[in-house]
Parts: C-alpha cells; sequence; structure tokens
C-alpha cells in the first residue's frame, strides 16, 4: 500500500493485528486465489503523475512503484525501487540508487533514464500534472550512471525527502515517442514494475490484474507476506446500493459502508448475516476500522469567483444557516463528528480557538438574515427569498448545490441544507451529478456551491495543494481561494523543519481559512466503515497510519 502525503477524495480506517497464525503457516511468497474489489468508475489513466481522481490514483499504485515508501505503521522510509538514499548535509541533493533487480514488466530494467524521463515530463507544462508539479518547484535532476541519480532543490523544505521517495517512474521506452501524453492510449495499458500486470479492461465493467509469474520483488524483504492473490478484479460500480448488494451475494469480497448501510442494513435488516470479526462464524463482518492518520473531511466548497459568493458577509451568512446538528445526526447518521479545520480539527495542527465551540459558526437562520441585509439584499413583501441586483437586473438570491447522486448522505444534506436556507430567504437548487461529472464540475469550477471531500493529507500536512493560490490553476484549489498571508504563511511552513514552529504556522491557516470561508466545513471522520467476506485473511486490516484497508496483506 502506497503511503502518500497527498489528500485524497476517501475517508479511512484501522484495526489491530489478528490471525497471526494464518500468515505463519502460508508460504509467504505464494499467490493463489481471487480477491475481488470495486472502484467506483472506468480511471481516466493508469500513469501516476497524470492520476488526479481516485480510481486513477488507486489503479496507477496497483502497476507502478515509488523509491521509496513509508512504513504505515512504524512512519520509517523503507526501499522499494531504490535500495538507498543519501542526503547532503545542506539538504540540497538527494542521491538514490535504484536496485539493479528492478525489473518492468516486459522484463526489461528500470533506470535513472525512466526517472528523469519521468521527471522531464512531470516538469512540462504541456502535461496536465500542474497537481504534482508544484511539489516540484525547484528541483533539478542529475543522471550518475545507469542506476544512480541525484535530486537538487534550491530551497530543501520539511517534506523534501518524502516527496522525493515518493517519486513513481514510468517506463521511458513506452511513453517516448508519445505526440501528446495527456491523450495517450498508453496511459492505459500500463508497463509497470508492481507484481501485477494489466489482463484485461472492459470500460464500465472490470479491470482484471494477474500476478506476475516471475516478479523481482519476490526476493525482497519489504515485500514478503504481500501481494498474495493470484487473480486481482475490480468491479466498476458507482452505486453504493449495488455494491452492498453484490457484497451480500458474495460477488466482491469487501466494500466500504455509507452511514445508511451500516445502521439501517448492517446493525438492521442483514444484523443476521454479519458478524463484528472474521471469526464471528458469519459469511460476512463489518467494522468500524479507525486510524491515527490525520481526519478525512468533507464541507461546502464555495467558488469564491461568484459575483455574489465573493462577498465575505454572504459566505458568513451561509456558514449560519447550515444545520450541523442535523447534517451530523440525519445527514451522516451520527456515524461522524463536527468539523472546524482541514488540519484534523482535534489534531496539533487545528488551534484552541477553533477548538472551543464558542468559535464555531452556529445555525442561525435570523444572523444569516442580517448579514445579508446588511451586504444590500433586500426581500419584497410577500416574497420568499431576497433579491438583489446583478449586472443592471434584479435577481433572486439563488445558488446551485452541487453533490453525487450515488450518495444518500449527500442527498440527505442537500435537503437539510435547502430546508435551513429556504428560511433565511435563499433559494438553493440542488443538482445532483454522476461520480466522474461532479469530478469535471470542480475541476472545472463549473459550480456555486458543492459538497466535497479530501483527505486531511499527510501525518504532516502540507496545504498547498488545496489553498495555495499557486493552486487554482490546474490544482486542486477548487474555491479559487487566494489570500496573500496565507500564501506566504504556507511559504515559511514549508521550509520550517522544527515541528512546533511548523505546527503554530499552520494553525494560523487554519484560522484564516475558517475565518474567510472558502469551503463551510461540516463533516469529519478518524476510520472507515467496511465489510468484507470472512474467508479473506490478514495479519492486519489496516497499519496504524494508514489510510486504507491493508488490502496488500490479503490472502485466502
Amino acid at each position: 500500500m502506497k503511503f502518500t502525503s497527498n489528500p485524497v477524495l476517501l475517508f479511512f480506517f484501522l484495526l489491530g493485528s489478528f490471525f497471526g497464525s494464518d500468515v505463519r503457516s502460508a508460504p509467504v511468497n505464494s499467490a493463489s486465489g481471487t480477491f475481488t474489489d470495486s472502484i467506483g468508475m472506468t480511471p481516466l489513466t493508469m500513469v501516476p503523475f497524470l492520476a488526479r481522481d481516485s480510481e486513477s490514483m488507486d489503479m496507477a499504485s496497483q502497476f507502478y512503484l515509488p523509491l521509496l515508501e513509508k512504513d504505515a505503521d512504524t512512519l520509517k522510509d523503507s526501499p522499494v525501487l531504490a535500495s538507498s538514499v543519501s542526503v547532503s548535509k545542506d539538504k540540497k541533493e538527494y542521491t538514490y540508487a535504484l536496485r539493479p533487480e528492478a525489473k518492468w514488466s516486459d522484463g526489461s530494467s528500470v533506470t535513472s533514464d525512466d526517472v528523469e524521463f519521468t521527471f522531464q515530463k512531470i516538469m512540462d507544462p504541456k502535461v496536465d500534472a500542474a497537481v504534482l508539479r508544484g511539489f516540484f518547484e525547484g528541483v533539478s535532476f542529475k543522471k550518475i550512471d545507469a542506476i544512480r541519480f541525484s535530486f537538487q532543490v534550491a530551497e530543501p523544505k520539511f517534506n523534501t525527502l518524502s516527496v522525493l521517495n515518493e517519486f513513481t517512474p514510468v517506463q521511458k521506452k513506452q511513453f517516448e515517442k508519445e505526440q501528446d501524453l495527456n491523450k495517450s492510449k498508453e496511459g492505459m495499458k500500463p508497463i509497470g514494475n508492481s507484481a501485477y500486470v494489466l489482463k484485461s479492461l472492459s470500460r464500465d465493467q472490470s479491470i482484471v490484474l494477474e500476478r506476475s509469474l516471475n516478479w523481482w520483488g519476490d526476493s525482497i524483504q519489504n515485500f514478503r507476506g504481500r501481494f498474495r492473490f493470484k487473480t486481482l478484479v475490480f468491479r466498476i460500480i458507482a452505486d453504493p446500493t449495488l455494491r452492498y448488494e453484490r457484497l451480500i451475494r458474495g460477488e466482491i469480497d469487501t466494500t466500504p459502508l455509507t452511514s445508511d448501510q451500516l445502521v439501517k442494513q448492517v446493525r438492521g435488516v442483514d444484523s443476521s448475516k454479519f458478524g463484528s470479526s472474521r471469526d464471528s462464524g458469519k459469511t460476512l463482518w463489518a467494522d468500524r476500522f479507525k486510524t491515527n492518520r490525520a481526519l478525512s473531511w468533507a464541507g461546502i466548497v464555495i467558488n469564491l469567483k461568484h459575483p455574489w459568493l465573493s462577498s465575505i458577509q454572504v459566505r458568513k451568512a451561509l456558514a449560519h444557516l447550515v444545520n450541523y446538528e442535523d447534517v451530523i445526526e440525519k445527514g451522516f447518521m451520527g456515524t461522524a463528528s463536527r468539523c472546524v479545520s482541514p488540519f484534523g480539527s482535534s489534531s496539533r495542527y487545528t488551534s484552541q480557538k477553533l477548538k472551543s465551540p464558542s468559535s464555531r459558526y452556529n445555525f442561525d437562520p435570523r444572523k444569516a438574515r442580517e448579514l445579508l441585509l446588511q451586504d444590500g439584499f433586500k426581500q419584497e413583501p410577500g416574497e420568499s427569498f431576497f433579491v438583489k441586483d446583478l449586472n443592471g437586473k434584479r435577481q433572486t438570491l439563488k445558488f446551485v448545490f452541487k453533490f453525487m447522486n450515488e450518495s444518500p448522505a449527500q442527498q440527505r444534506v442537500a435537503q437539510i441544507l435547502k430546508e435551513s436556507f429556504k428560511k433565511a430567504g435563499v433559494d438553493l437548487e440542488l443538482r445532483p451529478e454522476d461520480q466522474g461529472v461532479m469530478y469535471q464540475s470542480l475541476h472545472k469550477k463549473d459550480f456555486d456551491l458543492a459538497f466535497s471531500g479530501w483527505g486531511a493529507g499527510g501525518v504532516q500536512p502540507d496545504p498547498r495543494q488545496l489553498w495555495a493560490s499557486s493552486s487554482i490553476q490546474g490544482g486542486s484549489n477548487s474555491a479559487s481561494f487566494s489570500n496573500v498571508e496565507v500564501d506566504e504563511l504556507i511559504k515559511k511552513a514549508n521550509v520550517e523543519f522544527n515541528e512546533g514552529k511548523r505546527e503554530k504556522l499552520i494553525q494560523k491557516i487554519g484560522d484564516i481559512i475558517f475565518d474567510e470561508i472558502p469551503y463551510v466545513f461540516l463533516m469529519e471522520r478518524d476510520f472507515v466503515l467496511a465489510a468484507l467476506q470472512s474467508r479473506i485473511k490478514s495479519p492486519k486490516w489496516i497499519r496504524k497510519y494508514g489510510t486504507d484497508l491493508a488490502k496488500d496483506l490479503f490472502f485466502e
């Protein structure tokens, strides 16, 4: 499992260590059986540096390995493609040596040329890798020989080593003749270096992977006991209800659970089918898998380019129009908690100010109306909604709220918002969208208000991707949030190696974001709700600081 510092669009989980006897008795690198998983849509690409949606990132990680990976139990860096890395005293040069035995799936060696080619493509402005490119600002590459190379950085940052360790090369030979890598069909035909190769892809149906018979990594200690299935099948199922039904029918081996499914089905009508552990004697089991990682969170992203939403008064009014208690208890069935910070509301990266309930926005339609009146909106006698002149024309105070139609929780939250907004004279049009369309709406900033969720980032968060003004174009700054002080604080935090000082800088960033309201933060979790077939075994279901179930440890 790749341990990444980038935010992700998922909610994550952890549990302790089970079935040690099964692991000891099983051949360490044997591969047998089939594990069937699911993803929400057909990946847009399998090229690691082009992947931006969660499905593309997940699938790319099945085929391509990084230079080093961070152990999600110990947080120590472990060699993967590279056998070693050395860092200069001034932290400006990072020298790597690739494993001589590292091979691509076509049998050719992984070389420094592959790393150099990948780096050049990431830094090429014509390549759609802006999100990743931001992490390599001020970085240059130097080839030493066939397996040794170095990265030089103009200004070392707190996470420079982690970012470079996570560098994931592609094969130069496969892509060097492509005129437009963004549209390359080769992006869906990965020649990778991991344990699995692509067997088949049926668009909107399934993706099948097969275990390499002579994978070079089988001789590496880091990989012993991992990647134990002969075949991996990924069913493409967007609808959570359908995923649950297929789990019940035994057609897939695991699925994340929605709040509804846990409360109404697993603990309700289907309770006789589920145990609370693999050893319960039931065919299926489900649990809340907890992690020590920073919390995942979700909220209402606000398009600050909208002429009315550019006003802080209007944004404050919206923040007072959210019935937070109903969102948690009714929207998410009590399976989440209130969010006030993108860095984990109870973590050390969130200030005491935001941790105090007295500092939070509360559901207050009266206060919201006052703020709208201060901003020049008027409500005519007998009219339900506020009005105001916009571009020389009297218009109703109306916003379109986009959310994923596959999510019952988001549907409920949308209804809660519509009702509470109406109480203060704001018309909210609900517009559900398919997952792929929703992703494009956020990426193209084609929305007024939208439901959006993220992981809180790594163990040490890096705010650049979501909150720096440089991330508005091509990055993940969907709100178009731009704040000079936040940009400066991000720069300072990224070159601050003293963790205590950096912690204070991140807290200040969180305070400003909360006050400026590019998002109305709604909920967060430090666990994932998941269900599995009891035939699946694992030494651990999730690692201590994991961001997903430890599926690379699963076996039959």
